[in-house]
């Protein structure tokens, strides 16, 4: 069976491959994502779910094999990616103080400029709200200034 996807699969993938059919055999089931060759020579990403199915007696009858075409999903995820980290590096950089809450007042995100400015770090903030961090008066005083 490797052998016929030998003409199929991207050279780099091949040992992957060799290595993931005796795994599926023994644990009975397996997901990888698969870089495949087409035709024209354009690599297509690939998730792969194989699942062994077994009769009533235990013994193997077939295996269940799906390809779903990922390419655009791994192409999206990478280019989401580049932008979050880009959007990271400028909001960290920025001398300005930086906070995002969620719609029940929890910090979600706390800049650099932000720690500074407050005193406290991210760590002490994130998923928590103004009412933990700040003593009730200030804490107050904060959550008004978000409306």
């Amino acid at each position: 069976m490797v052998n016929g996807l030998d003409r199929l699969c991207h050279k780099n993938i091949k040992k992957k491959i060799k290595k993931l059919f005796p795994f599926l055999k023994k644990k009975g089931h397996v997901n990888a994502d698969f870089e495949l060759i087409h035709k024209n020579g354009e690599i297509l990403l690939r998730l792969f779910n194989g699942r062994i199915v077994n009769n009533e007696k235990g013994e193997f009858k077939q295996t269940h094999c799906l390809l779903k075409d990922i390419t655009k999903e791994k192409v999206l995820k990478n280019k989401l990616e580049v932008n979050r980290q880009l959007i990271r590096s400028i909001i960290d950089n920025t001398s300005d103080s930086i906070y995002v809450k969620d719609t029940s007042g929890k910090y979600l995100l706390f800049n650099k400029a932000a720690e500074k400015i407050d005193g406290i770090t991210a760590e002490e903030v994130l998923g928590k709200d103004d009412f933990v961090i700040f003593k009730p008066e200030e804490a107050r005083l904060v959550r008004s200034d978000d409306r």
